[in-house]
């Protein structure tokens, strides 16, 4: 899975404490302090504080992991367009730069630079390149040089 950032509504959320039983339990005679309950039972609201936390706890996972799939997914059906439109009628005459980033899982502007390297003259992302450009690049990332 992908080193995946939180999503928006979870970015602004405080984090999850850890506690340890003790602090756990002085939580709980402050909620129930705060909450003029006379006669509160301090283990029910400790134990209540905890399954509340865990239960966040798990829900947010659960949205990241979802985020994660749908992005994953998503990713995967967007190259699957991409090569096939590619290699749909045998070898594609020209590629543009940031459909070929995207296959090559980098960004547009690194692209450009590596190939502004390589001695090419592309300027702009929405431009095209050759099928050998384009195979050099491959070939390079595939190499994992960059």
């Amino acid at each position: 899975m992908p080193d995946y950032p939180p999503i928006d509504y979870l970015r602004g959320m405080p984090p999850i404490e850890e506690r340890t039983d003790e602090e756990w339990e002085d939580y709980a005679r402050f909620v129930i302090a705060e909450s003029n309950i006379l006669d509160g039972d301090v283990d029910a609201v400790t134990l209540a504080l905890k399954s509340s936390a865990e239960r966040e706890r798990q829900l947010r996972d659960g949205y990241l992991q979802g985020w994660a799939a749908i992005e994953d997914e998503a990713f995967a059906e967007h190259a699957e367009r991409l090569r096939r439109s590619i290699y749909e009628s045998g070898v594609a005459e020209v590629i543009r730069v940031d459909d070929l980033a995207v296959e090559l899982h980098v960004g547009a502007l690194e692209l450009l630079a590596k190939l502004a390297e390589y001695g090419s003259t592309v300027a702009r992302t929405d431009a095209h390149v050759d099928h050998d450009t384009a195979q050099i690049m491959r070939g390079i990332y595939a190499e994992g040089e960059s």
